[in-house]
């Protein structure tokens, strides 16, 4: 017999293990960006996704999904380098977003919090190149007519934090968007 409060629910779990041979990394610098080849890379990772899907009522259904992922991936080209064994720039060892939907016949709800851990801008994991994690949240309002159209608005980084994903490269502090979309 199905279960009446439940629409659907979803569970994937990977696991993964590269080694990789002349691993190419890019840096920017001011005008251009700058290609690393870094020998060999060890990557190890675990990637978790859930779904699921409640309904609350005729009228309203709630939509959660998250996602969490590890990523250890190190220079293990030379053994004598400085940076052997260190995180390769812009990788952060832990990552992922969680989002809430409230669907129903008048207007969708969301919100999406999506968050990034610390990571380094160069290949030697030191303070001086440390990077840190930032969370970003963001909400919207969604109306989908009969006719096709829809209309979306929402608020990305409603708490107007500031963080660089490249460093000294800062991002927008709280943004809007307005996106009209007609299918038929």
């Amino acid at each position: 017999r199905p279960v009446d409060w439940l629409n659907s629910l979803s569970l994937t779990v990977d696991a993964y293990y590269n080694k990789v041979e002349d691993k190419i990394v890019a840096l920017p610098t001011l005008f251009v960006w700058r290609m690393l080849n870094m020998g060999e890379v060890e990557i190890k990772g675990l990637d978790v996704n859930l779904g699921i899907s409640l309904p609350l009522s005729a009228d309203f259904r709630v939509r959660m999904q998250g996602n969490y992922s590890y990523q250890y991936a190190v220079d293990v080209t030379d053994p004598s380098s400085k940076n052997y064994r260190d995180q390769i720039p812009y990788t952060p060892r832990h990552s992922g977003n969680v989002s809430l939907s409230i669907l129903n016949r008048w207007v969708n709800v969301g919100y999406i919090m999506s968050v990034v851990g610390d990571r380094y801008a160069l290949p030697q994991n030191i303070r001086w190149n440390l990077m840190p994690g930032y969370m970003e949240h963001t909400l919207s309002l969604e109306k989908e007519f009969a006719n096709g159209l829809s209309l979306q608005v929402e608020c990305r980084n409603i708490t107007d934090e500031q963080y660089d994903v490249i460093q000294y490269y800062p991002m927008p502090g709280r943004s809007f968007r307005a996106t009209i979309k007609f299918e038929y």
